[in-house]
């Protein structure tokens, strides 16, 4: 697993300098290179992923509508079931469709929340860890050779949890019966069930 501690020093080490030896140390880069992970890492988690993403029935109190004791903390963002659109106002939740603050219970609300650096996996924390380098890189150094490795590096992390995301939430185009008989007509097939079951 990576800390905080070895993305400073991965981000640099871009500029030549020693690795530190804990973040506590007095270094002009230091701030700076924290900054980036934790901006790029919140911009990165907003999309919502497997490792951060979480589908709750919300009830609110029965006098107040108060919601906020079962949403988890760092809620970056939230929908309701069939795309519903709900925001957070206060300890309430606010249904735009309404216009009002929602009173009843709501089963099937995507929350999508920040985790901490430490907390991600480690495909996760790679990526963090490449997009802050990147961004520091370009901050503080420029070196158009140096850029282009560090995209690489993004790229290459990029891949790799977004594969895994897909493996572990199962996104398969062809579990969508509309895009298989697609794919079965495209090929000549579509009149053939293959022993599909189609209800």
């Amino acid at each position: 697993m990576l800390t905080e501690l070895d993305v400073v020093n991965a981000q640099i080490a871009t500029m030549g300098e020693a690795p530190l030896t804990s973040l506590t140390i007095p270094h002009p880069y230091v701030a700076a290179g924290l900054n980036y992970l934790r901006k790029k890492s919140r911009q990165f988690q907003t999309i919502g992923w497997w490792f951060n993403t979480a589908t709750l029935d919300i009830t609110p109190a029965d006098d107040t509508f108060v919601v906020s004791d079962q949403l988890p903390c760092g809620i970056l963002s939230l929908r309701g079931p069939y795309g519903r659109a709900l925001s957070i106002r206060g300890t309430q939740l606010y249904d735009h469709q309404e216009r009002a603050i929602l009173e009843d219970r709501v089963c099937g609300v995507v929350v999508v929340y920040e985790l901490p650096f430490v907390d991600l996996p480690p495909s996760a924390q790679q990526y963090a860890m490449d997009l802050a380098i990147l961004a520091f890189q370009k901050e503080y150094d420029g070196s158009d050779a140096k850029t282009r490795l560090c995209q690489q590096d993004v790229s290459q992390s990029f891949v790799i949890m977004n594969t895994e995301h897909i493996r572990t939430i199962r996104a398969n185009k062809l579990r969508n019966p509309g895009t298989l008989a697609t794919v079965l007509a495209t090929a000549g097939l579509g009149g053939r069930t293959w022993g599909l079951r189609t209800r």
